[in-house]
């Protein structure tokens, strides 16, 4: 790689073997390989300890622990998996240019690594694939990329999960911080919404939270509300003012630097190289400050036969309202099953 190039794509590029078909990205840093030796393995391994500035990192998930061997490729692409939320494993196909990641925990719109890697190989698309299971529910969805889409940045377009039980609320106000009861333990919401770049990953929330209301009514035996059962739903939102967007609870967690939500408490499970807004860059996953008015939805989907669907929020408020608890046969909505 020259000069001029290593500036464009702000990668060293280090290749093990004539045909690489795998890859590990982290920082500045990206390997392409087919197979590495033990010797190699070590050396990408010192690498990304000795730059990564969390000194909790190889004290709590390095090879001093029996689980981490180290002795070939697989060993590391779980351990960057398992660890470092702001690095890339994935294979990739010279031939056709194309990247199948093997972890899904970075948001391909978003992330500016994943952008930077693309440049380098000049990668032409990415096939995306997310596994959502939660009991009986297992359902997976698989997204084409292409440069296009790549954005390494925010966009303007997000995605909340929620559920049907809220929407008549949402229709009419917005969305409200705290507004709801949280549905995830030690985690309060009382000033922020979270939001996703990815419709994958709000599906996952959707069904948690609807899984969560029903739940709760059968735990305290409460009656049903007049419009039944709560079904997954998804928002599209443009995004009303930039200014407010801060990190997600996850990222946050994760990052090297001071909390945004240091009362929320948590087990560190992963330790990010980069700030806690850089880090949900690359995941996809932040924060909102403060109310989204009803105007800056764009769309409501929901489930119907299996398949996520868009309705017209005009549509959807008037099949509810007339028709009561009927409304979610009309539609035939499901959870995912």
């Amino acid at each position: 790689m020259d000069f001029r190039e290593f500036i464009l794509n702000e990668m060293v590029v280090e290749k093990f073997g004539s045909n690489p078909s795998h890859f590990i990205a982290f920082r500045s840093h990206l390997w392409l390989y087919d197979q590495l030796n033990k010797d190699q393995t070590e050396k990408i391994y010192k690498t990304i300890i000795s730059e990564h500035p969390s000194k909790e990192l190889e004290k709590d998930t390095g090879q001093g622990n029996n689980w981490w061997t180290m002795d070939d490729h697989t060993d590391l692409e779980r351990w960057v998996d398992d660890y470092i939320p702001d690095a890339w494993t994935g294979q990739w196909s010279n031939a056709s240019k194309t990247i199948t990641p093997y972890s899904p925990q970075l948001s391909v719109p978003s992330s500016p690594l994943i952008k930077k890697v693309c440049q380098a190989l000049g990668a032409r698309q990415i096939y995306s694939s997310q596994e959502y299971t939660n009991g009986n529910i297992n359902w997976e969805t698989q997204k084409r990329y292409t440069k296009k889409d790549l954005l390494g940045k925010i966009g303007e377009i997000a995605y909340h999960g929620t559920c049907t039980e809220y929407f008549p609320s949402i229709f009419k106000n917005g969305l409200f911080p705290g507004e709801s009861v949280s549905n995830y333990d030690n985690i309060q919401h009382d000033e922020y919404i979270f939001l996703s770049s990815t419709f994958a990953e709000a599906e996952g929330h959707a069904v948690h939270t609807a899984n969560t209301v029903n739940g709760n009514r059968n735990k305290n035996r409460a009656k049903n509300r007049r419009y039944g059962e709560a079904f997954p739903m998804v928002l599209q939102i443009k995004i009303p003012d930039r200014a407010k967007i801060g990190p997600d609870y996850d990222a946050d967690l994760y990052s090297t630097n001071d909390p945004v939500f240091p009362d929320f408490g948590g087990e560190k499970r992963s330790y990010s190289s980069v700030s806690n807004m850089k880090t949900s860059t690359h995941l996809g996953l932040f924060s909102y400050k403060g109310r989204i008015p009803s105007e800056f939805i764009q769309k409501y989907y929901l489930r119907v036969n299996g398949k996520w669907t868009s309705i017209r929020p005009k549509t959807l408020r008037n099949r509810m309202f007339d028709m009561g608890s009927d409304w979610q046969y009309y539609y035939r909505l499901d959870g995912g099953e």
